[in-house]
């Protein structure tokens, strides 16, 4: 499997921090300055967040794997399912 880096790290918010998002044995997908209709959460295995426009990552999409790489990345969500389908994780329904 291919990963595309090391996910950038931050402060989004008051007392907010993108680590603070990413800890956890799951994957995280934050939709980063963009308004695209988003999954449901994919429960304990992948967490869905909605943020502002923060310049380290751009706009879109950025799955971020467990190990703490991304994984993924699109501008909407074409491409999500088929990256998860063969870690046996589903993608869900949209929001």
């Amino acid at each position: 499997m291919n990963d595309l880096g090391k996910r950038p790290g931050g402060v989004r918010g008051p007392g907010r921090r993108l680590f603070d998002i990413f800890r956890g044995p799951h994957f995280t997908l934050p939709a980063v300055g963009t308004d695209t209709e988003l999954p449901a959460s994919g429960g304990d295995l992948v967490r869905v967040h909605r943020t502002e426009a923060y310049e380290a990552y751009g706009k879109g999409l950025f799955l971020n794997r467990p190990d703490g790489c991304i994984g993924w990345a699109g501008e909407d969500t074409s491409g999500l399912a088929q990256y998860l389908a063969p870690l046996g994780v589903a993608a869900a329904a949209h929001r």
